[in-house]
């Protein structure tokens, strides 16, 4: 993943390239194939599982501001490059106290869990709360 690329000029904020990424098979006969291409967006972590790495999982990047918000995502599923599904940190959250502000953001994630065997991704809040999802569906299972 490769974050854009932006600088400030004359006050204004410009994207001189948009944030991609790619996902690459290493193949024993030293050869590659490219499972994923993604483009306009950017995400620390992510996550491949099923055949061929059919299914991807996209956590979010720290939200800004000091509110829960729909824009702020928090975990997003993918299948085949089509996004599946999605939920915002306000989805997740139900305490609003139970985040964690700082000066320009807020943190509202304790930890997360990827387990490939199983094809769940678990996410705990700062709040104590604990959801289990299907990583093929992006249901939330648990």
């Amino acid at each position: 993943m490769i974050p854009e690329y932006t600088y400030y000029e004359n006050g204004a904020l410009i994207v001189e390239k948009e944030a991609w990424g790619k996902a690459y098979r290493l193949n024993y006969d030293g050869s590659n194939t490219e499972l994923w291409s993604v483009s306009g967006w950017y995400a620390r972590e992510v996550y491949l599982a099923g055949k061929d790495a059919q299914n991807l999982v996209r956590l979010g990047d720290w939200p800004r501001g000091h509110e829960l918000k729909e824009t702020d995502l928090a975990v997003a599923f993918y299948d085949g490059g089509r996004l599946i599904k999605s939920y915002s940190t306000k989805d997740l959250i139900k305490n609003k106290n139970s985040i964690d502000l700082t000066v320009s953001h807020y943190r509202w994630l304790e930890s997360h869990e990827f387990n490939l065997s199983r094809s769940r991704f678990t996410l705990t809040t700062l709040g104590g709360t604990t959801y289990r999802f299907s990583v093929s569906t992006g249901d939330i299972v648990e």
